[in-house]
């Protein structure tokens, strides 16, 4: 539930900002750079399950390796995240934002498994239809959009005008 619900709107989180804060060249590529660190995780952990002989899913007996491939490309995409943040501290504090989201992720998971609340949220979620989940979450984050992109963004320090020479 975490790793599909939380992280879908981690994901319209970043993307949103890059919208608020467009005007500010460096933070706006941050912010979109990461989302891909974001899809690198999801892509490591399939990669995981499918090929690794150490974590690979091969029946009922292995699924424990789901946690520790999920585990390990969260990990990994942390390490790239500071890695990157390092790299520009002043405008990376999207990388380090992603970060987070990695390790408080695993917090969550790891909260509702220990209060036995797992199987509750998984119903919870999956009791919405696509259709009226795909269209709620459509024109609740078309209005985001539409509102970040009206909204005149400040200009900081270091953003650039267009045209100025």
């Amino acid at each position: 539930m975490v790793q599909n619900v939380v992280f879908t709107l981690q994901v319209a989180l970043l993307v949103f900002l890059a919208f608020a804060l467009r005007r500010d060249r460096k933070i706006h590529g941050a912010l979109l750079m990461s989302t891909a660190l974001m899809f690198l995780v999801i892509a490591l952990f399939f990669t995981f399950i499918s090929y690794v002989p150490g974590l690979r899913i091969e029946g009922p007996e292995t699924f424990d390796r789901f946690a520790k491939s999920g585990q390990t490309s969260a990990l990994i995409g942390a390490i790239v995240g500071i890695l990157f943040f390092l790299r520009s501290w002043r405008s990376g504090w999207p990388w380090l934002l992603v970060t987070a989201f990695f390790f408080g992720n695993g917090f969550l998971q790891f909260a509702v498994a220990k209060g036995g609340r797992t199987e509750a949220w998984t119903v919870f979620v999956g009791s919405f239809g696509e259709l009226p989940a795909f269209g709620v979450a459509l024109v609740l984050f078309a209005a985001l959009l539409w509102g970040a992109w009206k909204v005149a963004p400040t200009r900081s320090k270091g953003s650039v005008e267009r045209g100025a020479a």
